[in-house]
């Protein structure tokens, strides 16, 4: 079971949708479905990376079943998932129900931080927040490795170093925390409109994030480049 969390580029805002093959499922609400773009749970009606994703896990291990839980939401802060913010029920929410089910969380992937980034925020702060986040996930029990990305790039292809820095600053393998993608790496021609992916981007993001828990790290996160090496 992978549960993400983030903002827009992690939900279905991507292009265009696709869906993953048999034995791979979207929880939803209501239960689990066929992993198929859009994902339940998150916002956009376009493609996601995680219906890419499933198909590169099932493809390194032919038959394994595969769920996502997916409740990114496009423009949200980091302060929205902690203490009073507006989404910060949704992954105790999601925890509780996952419990009913029988199911457990084997991984949860972070992509979050452009807002901030374009905004201009402090990026100690943002640290301080990422970490309150981080520390709330332990508290409910999870001890899953979260894989947190680095992502601050805007629309004229800017990424913002300070940011970049906030999100590195909590990578900690004793503390089961990794680093994930670098979609900052992928320029204009991974993007449909300078910021949401395309089916390159898309694709190039799932790929990152499988390399990333195939080869667990603290110390880099895996960036376009990496996918280029053999």
């Amino acid at each position: 079971m992978l549960v993400v969390i983030g903002q827009s580029n992690a939900g279905n805002h991507g292009h265009p949708p696709a869906r993953a093959g048999v034995n791979a499922y979207a929880l939803s609400a209501q239960g689990l479905h066929r992993l198929v773009d859009p994902l339940p749970g998150s916002s956009g009606t376009g493609g996601s990376p995680w219906s890419r994703w499933a198909a590169l896990r099932q493809l390194a291990d032919p038959g394994q079943q595969v769920v996502v839980a997916s409740i990114a939401q496009g423009s949200s802060q980091v302060v929205d998932w902690i203490n009073v913010g507006a989404h910060s029920q949704r992954l105790p929410a999601l925890h509780a129900q996952l419990k009913r089910q029988g199911l457990s969380v084997d991984a949860l992937v972070w992509h979050q931080g452009e807002t901030e980034a374009w905004g201009g925020d402090d990026p100690k702060a943002y640290a301080a927040h990422l970490g309150a986040w981080l520390a709330s996930v332990r508290r409910l029990g999870i001890q899953a490795p979260i894989f947190v990305c680095q992502t601050s790039r805007d629309g004229q292809g800017v990424v913002n170093p300070a940011i970049r820095a906030a999100q590195a600053s909590v990578w900690d393998a004793r503390a089961g925390i990794y680093a994930g993608a670098d979609t900052d790496s992928l320029g204009a021609a991974f993007r449909s409109d300078g910021v949401h992916f395309n089916d390159k981007g898309l694709e190039a993001f799932a790929a990152m994030v499988e390399r990333a828990m195939d080869q667990p790290s603290d110390t880099r996160a895996i960036s376009l480049e990496d996918l280029r090496r053999p």
